[in-house]
């Protein structure tokens, strides 16, 4: 299906919006992941060794770390989502970079 007919945009557009959509949203969340792991090393850092401050930036390094890992999985889940749906476009193989709902149409 084409995105474009007649300089009309058509549902084939649709595809290749969620594909940058998602790619977009993926990287912003890695790079918070990042920040937050940076944030919470300052936090440790500069604890003076009170015990709430330690505690509070351990939890956010935990957290921020269980984000970033999330956020790796996040293709292989949505490649079992589709292998599960039967959803052809998200069971490319993710290893050789042939990921995306670009290849939908």
């Amino acid at each position: 299906m084409d995105c474009n007919v007649n300089g009309v945009a058509t549902l084939g557009c649709i595809f290749p919006i969620i594909d940058n959509l998602i790619t977009w949203t993926i990287g912003l969340a890695g790079t918070v992941a990042l920040f937050m792991i940076i944030f919470a090393g300052y936090q440790l850092l500069f604890s003076g060794g009170d015990a709430k401050a330690v505690d509070g930036a351990r939890k956010t390094l935990t957290f921020a770390v269980l984000g970033l890992v999330l956020i790796f999985l996040s293709f292989l889940i949505i490649s079992v989502i589709g292998h599960v749906t039967g959803v052809a476009c998200l069971q490319n193989d993710i290893a050789k970079g042939n990921f995306g709902f670009t290849v939908c149409h």
